[in-house]
């Protein structure tokens, strides 16, 4: 079901399958999110829990039990139930079932928050551990922003950073380019030919994704890893915070062991949130 949250000077619609952010518009009617394109993607801002990218082998253990899992986890696969809509604010939620601890042992609430104030809409995803002892998982946003070939990314600040590439799935060094004492990354036609830019280490908590047409988004975040992701070629970029992400080939396949994991002590609350200015 699509709920709407609105202002004077935006709308939001959010769906409660996935609690998925599926668009923003302006009072005039710009849209701002990528069009989910079912020949291309028909994401647009899932939710990525309890793991973020993929799990060597398709399988984890923790306590020495195996548990299956897919790539960014069952979040955005759950329908998930409306709390509160206040109009301009909305609150979904999710909880842990027979279900879900069929492949992730642990008693859990994830909440996810919609707010507008003025031109921003801030998302928080809060994980509540409910169970008897800690919990381990990791989480990450995944919006995507319409653009095109030729805008750019200008980070807070300049950075030196190289990013870390999919390797056969799994995570590889981080060796790839990205920025070289500088702050600005142009979106090419072939930038996502060898799939996403995952960095690790930026000094920017802000980046704006600026376009030809003045229809820019600035994103503030704060987390670890941040996702930079399109289809080759396609009119959309995805700029995703992670506390997590995907295992190397050596990993051991230890739940406790990934990279990026949070540990969260039992009735313990920890959120991951971001927030998009749109001019």
């Amino acid at each position: 079901m699509l709920y709407t949250i609105k202002n004077d000077k935006l709308s939001a619609k959010i769906d409660t399958l996935g609690a998925q952010l599926r668009q923003i518009s302006a009072s005039d009617g710009h849209e701002y999110m990528w069009c989910a394109d079912e020949r291309i993607w028909d994401g647009t801002a899932p939710i990525l829990f309890p793991v973020v990218g993929r799990v060597k082998g398709g399988s984890y253990f923790y306590e020495d039990k195996e548990y299956k899992m897919t790539i960014h986890g069952f979040a955005m696969e759950k329908e998930f139930s409306l709390v509160q809509n206040s109009g301009e604010s909305i609150v979904l939620a999710l909880e842990s079932d027979e279900s879900t601890k069929a492949v992730f042992p642990f008693d859990f609430r994830l909440e996810i928050r919609f707010s507008l104030s003025g031109s921003k809409l801030l998302a928080q995803h809060t994980v509540i551990n409910k169970g008897m002892g800690a919990m381990y998982f990791s989480i990450g946003a995944h919006p995507a922003f319409a653009c095109d070939i030729g805008d750019t990314l200008v980070f807070e600040k300049k950075e030196n950073i190289k990013a870390h590439k999919l390797e056969n799935d799994l995570l590889g060094p981080a060796d790839a380019d990205f920025l070289t004492d500088e702050n600005e990354w142009t979106i090419k036609a072939d930038s996502f030919d060898d799939d996403a830019y995952i960095l690790n280490g930026l000094a920017s908590r802000k980046v704006t994704l600026k376009r030809r047409d003045g229809r820019n988004v600035t994103f503030r975040f704060d987390a670890p890893y941040l996702g930079i992701w399109a289809k080759p070629g396609a009119s959309y970029v995805c700029i995703e915070p992670w506390f997590g992400v995907d295992e190397s080939a050596a990993h051991d396949r230890r739940l406790v062991n990934r990279p990026g994991i949070v540990k969260l002590a039992q009735n313990e609350t920890f959120t991951l949130w971001y927030e998009a200015e749109l001019f």
